[in-house]
């Protein structure tokens, strides 16, 4: 479950639930996410699969249903895409990670010409000690704007605990967060602060 209010504001709110369910050799995952608010929000449900197929890759590719809410004036849409997502560990400590999203570039059911956004990430992490992991990703968007770089680290500094720090761009954001380990459950807090725009706060729980 992950939630954040950007830049404090609550029509800028944005939600994610997941589950995931072990089935053959892979992971069944189901997925709703949420944003916006009642004179605009957007929304995706999704229905993922994933497996390894290597000693040193694994590969996930998740259906998705988007549609989009807007004042009676601007009209709904919907659409139907896919993501694409290869994770894979070369070399001890080293981990690397590729997801597209709507790569065949498809289009929302009643707009042929509006284009549902398609985007393409490559991200890597390296733990330079036991405890200290260094993070950077990297993101192109065809039809839409996302940050072009981001990078982080993460300390581990008891047993239970995690303290993380970062930023994205192409305008500075800089990032704060704190993780929490318990038995099976992980609680993440974070507060990602923009040059102009003010600071937002994100939380999260995995179970």
């Amino acid at each position: 479950i992950f939630f954040e209010n950007r830049f404090a504001q609550k029509e800028l709110g944005y939600g994610n639930i997941v589950y995931n369910y072990p089935l053959g050799e892979g992971n069944l995952g189901l997925g709703v996410s949420h944003f916006g608010h009642s004179d605009f929000s957007s929304y995706i449900i999704g229905i993922t699969y994933a497996q390894k197929l290597h000693e040193y890759i694994s590969m996930g590719v998740k259906v998705d249903y988007i549609g989009v809410n807007q004042l009676a004036e601007y009209g709904n849409f919907q659409g139907v895409s896919f993501d694409i997502g290869l994770l894979s560990q070369p070399i001890e400590n080293l981990t690397v990670g590729f997801h597209a999203f709507n790569p065949a570039n498809l289009s929302y059911f009643t707009e042929d010409k509006l284009k549902i956004p398609m985007a393409f990430k490559l991200g890597a992490s390296y733990f330079i000690t036991d405890d200290l992991m260094a993070a950077v990703e990297s993101g192109l968007a065809f039809n839409a704007d996302i940050p072009l770089i981001r990078a982080g680290l993460q300390y581990q500094a008891y047993d239970n605990l995690y303290l993380r720090t970062g930023f994205s761009g192409r305008e500075i954001e800089y990032n704060f967060g704190i993780g929490y380990v318990y038995d099976n459950m992980i609680f993440d807090l974070a507060f990602a602060y923009h040059q102009f725009l003010g600071s937002s706060p994100k939380i999260s729980f995995l179970y």
